[in-house]
């Protein structure tokens, strides 16, 4: 049963979908997308088909430089025929974005033997399918171990070289110390890029010294690039292997997700805001850690750890966006819920 179904007498909160959407809101205005996708996918589990959620999840993952995630809730717009042709177009742009150039000539042939569209459109679809065509066969071969047919057989085909001078200070921006910078840099690294930046990325992820907010887009990206080698990574003093092929990004973590759960049943239906504050505060947490969060135990512990955190933000007044200041840790209760606010804090001084 789905946590916000009926639980025996316990009725759902009247108007949370809506309070989830205005927090959403205010994240997105106030420029944290990440927080702003949270409150509305919550939402959007809540709310079924309604189209604002829809369109402010998505608008929240493009500016979050989300393009994967925004191609599925697209897709899944399209099929439930909210937006229509705004969203198509949309989704056409995303698709253009990610170099998707194949499902792309496969998408505008479909559309354009459907038949009745407007003539500027049919113009639009047969210039885009033409240029998807010539951009597929632009695209490098696949990897350095095709041969060339005209060449010697024993050439080897080479991906072009990727010049950071030529290409503008990406590899400089992304490796330095701008988080908001290396952040956008991050979200247009590319298969074709990512060869060359191989080796920085990984050093990036093994040096302790570096930004572990970071850390945790660059293994986003590399899972959406589907790379599958065990990286090592150091965050908050400890150290670990990740092997990307058999551990997903953080929202697909099933600790973060138990975790998550319990508060909101803790919190549902008797305190929303704090639910909120939580949550976020959750979110923000466990896209600090990751992959550290593999070793944690006891989501229960946890649950009341993020409890404690935020109804002490909410008491001092602080926002709970890394102002942690002199927050106390509690002298009282099991030694791992102390540790676990210890860990809390700790992470959020990583967003001052």
């Amino acid at each position: 049963m789905d946590r916000h179904e009926k639980k025996g007498n316990v009725i759902p909160l009247p108007d949370l979908e809506n309070r989830l959407l205005q927090r959403g809101m205010d994240y997105f205005a106030e420029g944290k997308y990440g927080e702003a996708a949270t409150m509305f996918s919550e939402a959007k589990s809540i709310g079924g088909d309604n189209p604002v959620l829809y369109h402010a999840l998505l608008a929240a993952y493009l500016k979050q430089g989300n393009d994967l995630a925004a191609e599925k809730i697209a897709e899944e717009m399209l099929a439930k025929k909210i937006g229509d042709e705004e969203t198509l177009d949309i989704y056409l742009f995303i698709l253009l974005h990610r170099g998707e150039y194949g499902k792309l000539q496969k998408l505008t042939a479909s559309l354009l033997a459907d038949g009745e569209m407007r003539a500027d459109r049919k113009e639009r679809f047969l210039a885009l399918q033409k240029a998807c065509q010539e951009l597929a066969q632009r695209q490098p071969l696949p990897e350095e171990t095709v041969s060339l047919s005209k060449k010697n057989k024993n050439e080897k085909y080479q991906r072009p070289s990727y010049n950071k001078k030529k290409d503008g200070l990406k590899a400089e921006i992304i490796f330095g110390e701008n988080r908001v910078e290396a952040i956008r840099q991050i979200a247009d690294i590319g298969e074709e890029e990512l060869p060359q930046l191989l080796p920085e990325i990984l050093s990036y992820l093994a040096d302790p010294e570096r930004d572990p907010f970071v850390k945790t887009v660059l293994l986003h990206k590399l899972y959406s690039l589907h790379y599958t080698g065990t990286v090592k990574v150091a965050k908050f003093g400890r150290k670990t292997g990740l092997d990307l092929s058999r551990y997903g990004p953080v929202d697909q973590v099933p600790f973060v997700r138990d975790v998550k759960g319990k508060i909101e049943e803790r919190l549902e239906q008797s305190n929303p805001s704090l639910m909120e504050h939580a949550l976020s505060l959750a979110d923000r947490f466990f896209m600090a850690v990751y992959p550290l969060e593999r070793d944690f135990r006891d989501a229960g512990i946890w649950c009341d750890a993020f409890i404690f955190t935020a109804e002490s933000y909410l008491s001092s007044g602080l926002t709970g966006t890394g102002g942690t200041g002199e927050m106390p840790v509690p002298e009282d209760g099991d030694e791992e819920f102390r540790k676990a606010v210890e860990w809390i804090l700790r992470a959020e001084r990583c967003y001052v």
